[in-house]
């Protein structure tokens, strides 16, 4: 079963996607931990401010879909991103940000999903199943 099959809910009974949120700003942790709550697809198992802690659990955990902030003390998003391919994590990276030269970044990527910050639940249901369908 592919992971476009699970999220537009082609066989309902298949298990819920395990995410993880990174994002420095807790505001933003919290609105989109809130939208994936609304979801029966997803299953938030981590939500972390530190992107350093983050890396140490989703090495750990393997969860389905990592929302990833870009910009963050310590260490951005492309930095977590390196280190999730070089231990080759499979997690599927959704970059969320609301720097525009990122976003330009992004746009030229076929590799990774992103979303824009503030987020709401109809991008996140687009980008989730675009970014899941090129991966099919």
């Amino acid at each position: 079963m592919n992971l476009q099959n699970q999220i537009t809910g082609l066989q309902p009974h298949m298990p819920q996607l395990t995410c993880i949120i990174v994002d420095d700003e807790p505001l933003a942790r919290g609105r989109l931990e809130r939208i994936l709550s609304r979801n029966e697809c997803f299953k938030v198992i981590g939500s972390f401010g530190d992107p350093r802690l983050a890396l140490t659990y989703i090495l750990r955990e393997q969860p389905d879909i990592t929302f990833l902030d870009i910009e963050m003390p310590g260490m951005n998003g492309f930095q977590v991103e390196k280190e999730l391919k070089l231990a080759s994590c499979n997690t599927q990276i959704v970059f969320v940000t609301g720097n525009i030269h990122a976003i330009r970044q992004l746009e030229m990527r076929k590799d990774v999903g992103f979303l824009v910050k503030p987020v709401d639940g109809e991008e996140l249901e687009g980008v989730i199943k675009e970014y899941c369908h090129s991966c099919s």
